[in-house]
């Protein structure tokens, strides 16, 4: 179908090198994956499942001829994001795609940090600063939410106080406004990357029925699983259709600055890709979510 294709192709220099990105054995970072190896590109998958990672390098290869690797990588592992970052290096990789993330957890504050901010805002942000500085160049596509740019998140970021930010993040809600709020905080953390010359670009996939419609991860009531996945299913995109935002973030030729990519359908939920200033606010506290996350420790 044409909403299927990407309306840019990723620059043949770029594709000349690995492409690494993380969370290929999702569904939306499968089926990047997957675009990106019909394309033709050497890929570094960094997975939390090793096995399931070179199950999906086996299918590349036999079905399209190209050269796929699975590396350990997980946010909650500091020594398989060193190990992956020295891989990423000597592959001279140019383009790292930031997909991987964890929605309506349940709290785990053990570290100081609610969980949910380590994984989808900390850890990355910690993450994509060392790569700059050990890949200089590089192009950082970092996957984002519609969530982290409405109003409930925008009074959720102005009740953080930074001089007590474990305590007052922690606080902020939910487990619905914890993710929104996480994905808030990486994206202004970013933009403070942006500041020092970063070339990073936002997208947002729109609203797609991927594992996160699993009824094992016990995200919603169990009557919402009986109900809502196939309506959905119906309804919304693909993971297929949904990843093309995500593309055309790593491919498309701009600065990533005050604007993000995804669907310009109804809602912003469903359609194809095109650019969308972001909301001001989302600038403001931008160093001091940077600074937070690249001096936080554990307790």
């Amino acid at each position: 179908m044409q909403e299927s294709q990407p309306s840019s192709k990723i620059p043949a220099d770029i594709l000349g090198k690995p492409v690494a990105l993380n969370g290929a054995t999702g569904g939306i970072g499968g089926a990047l994956a997957e675009r990106l190896a019909e394309e033709g590109a050497e890929l570094l998958l960094l997975v939390r499942d090793v096995k399931k990672g070179e199950a999906l390098a086996d299918k590349f290869k036999k079905q399209y001829g190209t050269k796929a690797k699975a590396l350990s990588f997980d946010f909650d592992l500091p020594e398989t994001l060193e190990e992956s970052l020295q891989e990423i290096r000597s592959s001279g990789c140019r383009l790292f795609f930031n997909v991987a993330g964890i929605y309506h957890q349940a709290p785990d504050v053990s570290s100081g940090l609610e969980r949910t901010y380590l994984i989808n805002y900390v850890e990355p942000v910690r993450f994509i600063r060392a790569l700059l500085e050990i890949c200089p160049g590089i192009r950082i596509a970092a996957v984002s939410s519609l969530t982290a740019t409405l109003g409930k998140t925008r009074k959720a970021r102005e009740a953080i106080d930074w001089t007590r930010p474990e305590e007052t993040m922690n606080g902020a809600g939910g487990r619905t406004m914890s993710y929104a709020l996480s994905k808030s905080l990486l994206m202004s953390a970013l933009m403070g990357l942006q500041d020092e010359g970063a070339d990073v670009r936002f997208a947002h996939p729109g609203v797609s029925c991927t594992d996160l419609f699993d009824p094992k991860n016990k995200a919603y009531p169990s009557w919402f699983y009986k109900v809502a996945p196939p309506i959905m299913r119906k309804i919304f995109m693909s993971p297929r259709k949904a990843c093309l935002s995500v593309y055309e973030a790593g491919a498309r030729d701009f600065d990533g600055k005050e604007r993000w990519l995804g669907p310009r359908g109804l809602f912003h939920a469903w359609g194809k890709p095109g650019e969308t200033k972001l909301p001001d606010w989302l600038k403001e506290e931008s160093k001091e979510a940077l600074s937070f996350a690249l001096g936080w420790k554990a307790r």
